[in-house]
């Protein structure tokens, strides 16, 4: 466990015990939490993190599988980002266009050679969102295509067809399902496909190419699922919106810095109109962005569209996104490769358990995430494969880890930073492995038994 903890302060455990702050925030705070993400079937109250560790208010350390949701890559604490943080907090924290942001989106340009502007914003749903209305303008087109259970943050009318449904039917007109979480009305200006099934995309576009402004997709689905496209799928889908004047949106809020220091679309060769990105650039500090061409990013450049956002370029946040490429650029692919490998090596372990002890355990891996199924539909290849999974199962394992010691989403998803270890990855293997079996001793007899 982590030993070293800068700055810890003891904690009065009976006011800021777990089950009394749980009480308080469920008093306060709507379910308890500020983001659906942190919920688990028992309150999780941290206090602090270093390294690739957070610390509940118990005085409990846990080796560190959520990582905020993917923003920090580089683990907790980097002295190199919170140095250059502190420095800018003595020279101002709100104040303007400044250098440091001018020399960033110079910085981004070079690193995503299909960007020639870039839109500075603070959330991965706000740049999704600025991203579909750019396309919008620019094409003067109204219709967007999403991809069913790809996750393009909570903002309307992109919140459809996510965890929250289950998989649709054949294509439709309108073959959108509202959000049972969101309790919106059906969008008529938003439709539905499924992934990795280009006839169905192109039928749509042979119906509707000339009202569509955009295809909006995870080019590396990572919110749920964890997997590639099929061999010359996105080469396809490219060609079709290059073909019908279609702007195609790539969302790599979660793939961006963290698969590759460009992205899903540096792994996959394959270079979309416009992309956004948040997360791993700048290591837990609120910063996202719209990147796009010169042509694709036309109406917030020269037309009718204007940037706004009160904190949008925080100098703090751009800060730690100057430290945050430094490490990485200097890192390069060696970097990438470890963080590659240790995926692997949790993927491969994933795998022994299920061999060895007959069970339905799964895992998708794409570099430093991995993604748990129990008893999907294999190979996982589209959302309705993975929705297969039994998600009840997956979460009681994932959450079972605490015992362990280690912190993995109940979601089942894994991710990992340049500070976790291949001891660190080998005691995971070891919880998970402990973890499923005692799931499936409690089970037995359900689809938690072992295969015969």
């Amino acid at each position: 466990m982590q030993s070293q903890w800068p700055n810890r302060g003891a904690l009065d455990n009976g006011a800021f015990a777990s089950g009394t702050l749980a009480t308080r925030a469920a008093s306060v705070l709507a379910r308890g939490v500020s983001s659906a993400a942190r919920l688990r079937s028992e309150p999780l109250i941290l206090t602090g993190a270093y390294g690739a560790y957070v610390e509940d208010t118990d005085g409990n350390q846990f080796a560190d599988y959520v990582l905020g949701m993917g923003p920090m890559l580089l683990g907790h604490g980097n002295q190199r980002v919170l140095e250059a943080v502190r420095a800018q907090i003595d020279r101002g924290v709100l104040f303007g266009t400044h250098p440091n942001e001018i020399a960033l989106a110079e910085r981004l340009t070079q690193i995503f050679p299909f960007a020639d502007k870039v839109l500075f914003v603070n959330s991965g749903s706000e740049a999704t969102h600025s991203a579909v209305r750019i396309a919008r303008a620019t094409t003067k087109r109204s219709l967007v295509v999403k991809f069913e259970g790809h996750y393009h943050g909570w903002l309307d009318p992109l919140f459809i067809n996510t965890m929250a449904n289950e998989p649709a039917g054949p294509l439709q007109v309108h073959p959108a399902v509202v959000s049972a979480a969101s309790s919106i009305p059906v969008p008529d200006n938003i439709c539905v496909c499924r992934w990795n099934d280009i006839g169905e995309l192109t039928s749509l576009f042979e119906e509707r190419s000339e009202q569509i402004a955009a295809v909006i997709m995870e080019p590396l689905p990572l919110n749920f699922g964890t997997m590639f496209p099929d061999p010359g799928y996105l080469e396809a889908v490219r060609d079709l919106c290059t073909e019908n004047g279609t702007l195609l949106i790539f969302d790599e809020v979660l793939a961006g810095f963290r698969v590759a220091l460009g992205g899903a679309s540096e792994l996959l060769r394959v270079e979309p109109d416009i992309a956004v990105y948040a997360k791993a650039i700048a290591s837990g500090f609120p910063l996202a962005f719209v990147a796009g061409s010169n042509a694709a990013m036309l109406s917030i450049t020269s037309g009718p569209l204007m940037p706004a956002g009160t904190y949008s370029g925080s100098p703090t946040a751009i800060s730690a996104a100057h430290a945050t490429l430094d490490i990485l650029e200097l890192g390069g692919g060696p970097l990438y490769q470890e963080l590659d490998k240790l995926g692997r090596r949790v993927a491969q372990g994933v795998t022994r358990i299920a061999e060895e002890d007959g069970v339905p355990l799964v895992a998708n891996q794409i570099g430093s995430i991995v993604q748990l199924f129990w008893d999907p539909e294999t190979p996982v290849r589209t959302f309705a494969d993975g929705m297969k999974s039994d998600r009840a199962a997956v979460a009681a394992i994932s959450e079972g880890l605490l015992e362990h010691g280690s912190l993995v989403s109940p979601r089942g998803l894994i991710l990992l930073s340049t500070l976790h270890t291949v001891e660190m990855i080998d005691d995971l293997i070891d919880g998970l492995e402990a973890s499923t079996r005692k799931w499936v001793t409690e089970n037995s007899g359900g689809r938690g038994s072992a295969r015969e």
